[in-house]
């Protein structure tokens, strides 16, 4: 959906959401640090590529009404996305990662 965007049917599209929405998510938007540099290496895209693909992925959220929690990226951001998994397992939701650019 956000790959191939083009030339994703409509009722693909309605598939994956329904099929998304028949769990009880939590998605979590990692906010890209920019004090950090891009290392392109063994990645498919340069960082405006990749800050283009973050902002389709926040789109995609907004526009399908996806609730997310958003979290700066960093070292500290580890043991609070632990806490958020960990406190999802426990109520037996779905977690999903997603980025977002700042």
């Amino acid at each position: 959906m956000i790959y191939n965007r083009d030339t994703t049917s409509q009722e693909f599209k309605q598939y994956v959401l329904d099929t998304y929405n028949e769990y009880n998510n939590l998605t979590i938007s990692l906010v890209r640090a920019t004090d950090v540099g891009y290392e392109e290496t063994g990645r498919n895209q340069c960082l405006s590529d990749a800050c283009i693909v973050d902002e389709a992925i926040q789109n995609l959220l907004r526009d399908n009404d996806i609730s997310h929690t958003s979290i700066s990226s960093g070292p500290e951001s580890v043991n609070v996305i632990a806490e958020k998994i960990m406190n999802a397992m426990s109520s037996n939701l779905k977690v999903a990662v997603k980025f977002e650019n700042v």
